[in-house]
């Protein structure tokens, strides 16, 4: 009996002794990067969470207006609208309008339409084409955010003001010309916002929502990579 209670006082002066070194360890480490113990715990107890790190940017809306969506949605946008288009005909649609007097009187109207659909179906082959992506990554070691803006990339430092907003500072970019022109908007207002407070809203593994006060930004994981 007493051989038993021997051991089970060595046991637990182990896990006591690991304990105490995990303790020692951890003190340093915090100690070590200019800030006690004391203001680490209370600074990991305010701080949120995000999960995932890297995002893609679906699209940003402005002061709850205007909308502004990222080069990868316009480009899949506008292949989208092309292939419904090539359902239609235009040669077809312009013998149906010659069909009854009252259309036929109405053809230079009918013109009109058939080349606002030409122009259009051209722009939609342009917007098809872009290849640029807008990204945003969380570095939380680092606390930065940084990303591909379209054209250009960019930026960031980011702490935790409580646990749901994080503040953006000290940010950067560098910028080059390109087109479409739908890219140039978009990244012009993504970067021009991006900086001050942003609420943090996830509500599943695959979507982020930072709601700021002049932009809220929409995120998503590229789930078929």
């Amino acid at each position: 009996m007493d051989k038993t209670h021997f051991h089970s006082n060595s046991r637990i002066l182990r896990i006591l002794q690991a304990f105490f070194t995990l303790f020692l360890l951890a003190s340093v480490l915090v100690l070590g990067s200019g800030c006690s113990l004391f203001e680490y715990i209370q600074r990991k107890a305010t701080q949120g969470n995000i999960n995932g790190d890297n995002w893609y940017v679906q699209k940003i809306v402005i002061d709850n207006k205007e909308t502004f969506y990222a080069p990868q949605v316009l480009a899949a946008n506008a292949k989208q609208n092309l292939a419904e288009q090539e359902q239609k005909s235009l040669p077809q649609k312009m013998l149906e309008a010659k069909e009854s007097i009252e259309e036929l009187r109405n053809l230079s109207q009918a013109q009109l339409e058939a080349m606002s659909l030409i122009y259009e179906k051209a722009r939609l082959k342009e917007i098809a084409q872009i290849d640029e992506i807008a990204t945003l990554n969380f570095d939380t070691t680092q606390g930065r955010i940084s990303g591909q803006s379209g054209c250009g990339s960019y930026f960031s430092s980011y702490v935790w003001s409580d646990k749901e907003h994080i503040e953006l500072s000290n940010g950067g970019s560098t910028r080059k010309l390109c087109s479409p022109s739908e890219i140039v908007r978009f990244e012009f207002r993504f970067i021009r916002e991006l900086e001050g407070s942003f609420k943090v809203i996830q509500k599943s593994k695959d979507y982020l929502i930072l709601e700021g006060k002049e932009m809220t930004i929409y995120l998503y994981r590229n789930t078929s990579a």
